[in-house]
């Protein structure tokens, strides 16, 4: 998942979660929360963590040539949703 990615990265990286979180602009307890795979990571999340660990957005995102290793959910606010 991409929650165990980040950690990964983060681990070989050498940061801890406090020096990830300043370095990217995020609440630490966000970055626990994703790396925990409790939270949805937001894109520009995903863009400041590949800064920060030195990769690219598609191994962050585990997005291989066989395409992603993992499922998108959207779930649009209800005022964007059709018929409200």
């Amino acid at each position: 998942m991409i929650g165990d990615r980040i950690y990964a990265l983060r681990v070989l990286n050498k940061l801890t979660q406090a020096q990830l979180a300043a370095a990217a602009g995020i609440a630490q307890s966000t970055v626990c929360k994703i790396e925990k795979n409790m939270a949805h990571l937001r894109l520009d999340h995903a863009a400041r963590f590949s800064v920060v660990l030195h990769c690219n957005l598609e191994d962050l995102l585990g997005y291989g040539p066989d395409g992603p290793s993992y499922t998108i959910v959207f779930n649009p606010p209800p005022r964007l949703q059709p018929g409200l």
